[in-house]
């Protein structure tokens, strides 16, 4: 998204013009918006700092409001673990789609659709849905890497400003013999 109409998604949630802003970890931090009552985190976020910022657009000169984490179940750990390290006092709650809370955020669950009628790979317009559990039995874990003590590195490419090729077999140019 161009950064004029990021500006103007902004002011118009700061307006109140927009009821809900979609935003980034680039919006947690340095921008103020008054009258937020709920920050819902679609995923964990990369770093306890992020989670404090982001839950924090709702708690503005004294005001109250819900700060809701959504996350998987085998990801309960990880949750505990960024609230720990963020010293959030907070109890995760599980939660199902059809649970009165989840509903009043939310609104309805879809209709659940039967196998038989979901997309393939060759039905899709060049989008790859899965169509069978991985092959280890094994749920995939989003954000199993994260650490919380310390950010991870942003280090360029090791082979910037290098001579040496990226990957092997391939020649740097030049002469050739």
């Amino acid at each position: 998204m161009a950064q004029n109409a990021r500006s103007r998604a902004l002011a118009g949630f700061a307006e109140g013009t927009h009821r809900v802003l979609v935003a980034t970890d680039v919006a947690a931090r340095g921008i103020h918006v008054d009258g937020v009552d709920i920050v819902v985190h679609a995923g964990l976020p990369s770093d306890p700092k992020t989670y404090q910022h982001r839950g924090g657009r709702t708690a503005r000169a004294g005001a109250h409001g819900a700060d809701v984490l959504v996350s998987l179940p085998e990801e309960r750990g990880l949750v505990r673990a960024l609230l720990r390290a963020a010293g959030s006092d907070a109890q995760p709650e599980p939660a199902d789609a059809d649970d009165e809370v989840v509903m009043r955020l939310a609104g309805p669950p879809a209709p659940k659709i039967p196998p038989q009628q979901r997309s393939t790979p060759t039905q899709s317009s060049g989008v790859r849905v899965p169509t069978q559990a991985r092959s280890s039995g094994a749920p995939r874990r989003r954000g199993a890497d994260r650490q919380w003590e310390a950010p991870a590195s942003r280090g360029g490419s090791p082979h910037r400003g290098s001579d040496q090729p990226r990957r092997a077999g391939r020649r740097p140019a030049g002469p050739q013999d």
